[in-house]
């Protein structure tokens, strides 16, 4: 599993965190992309001409069926950590991939990327400075 992926874990609200436990992350950020922002009905059966099971397959319906039937949820549509996600995964792929390569996979201009890169150098930096800082105190 990528660090990236472990980060995705940490970020996202309860409920989202625990529909990947149980039906994985690929489905479950299927399920934002489409639903996120809405409320969500797990139905009491799980059938293959569901919306949910053509969404994300009938495997992980019964899955969620059989822990949630019934149940309503509104499901997060958890954009900052997505943003956040985003901009890990741009980061650790960084270098071997282009900036170039990079906008074109993540919808995002090269500028963007350039940016998002430069962003997390400073936020690097400074945090490297807080810590010299801190160990001159006690030298």
């Amino acid at each position: 599993m990528t660090s990236w992926h472990a980060l995705c874990l940490q970020l996202l609200p309860a409920v989202l965190q625990e529909f990947v436990s149980l039906i994985g992350i690929d489905a479950t950020m299927r399920l934002v992309h489409r639903f996120g922002g809405t409320r969500v009905r797990i139905p009491l059966t799980a059938t293959a001409d569901h919306a949910l099971a053509e969404l994300i397959g009938m495997d992980q319906l019964v899955k969620l069926c059989d822990r949630f039937k019934g149940h309503r949820f509104d499901l997060p549509k958890a954009y900052a950590a997505l943003l956040h996600i985003r901009n890990a995964k741009i980061l650790s792929e960084y270098g071997p991939k282009s900036t170039r390569q990079l906008a074109l996979e993540h919808g995002l201009t090269e500028r963007q990327i350039w940016n998002i890169v430069a962003n997390a150098n400073t936020i690097k930096a400074a945090s490297q400075a807080a810590r010299d800082q801190q160990s001159a105190l006690f030298n």
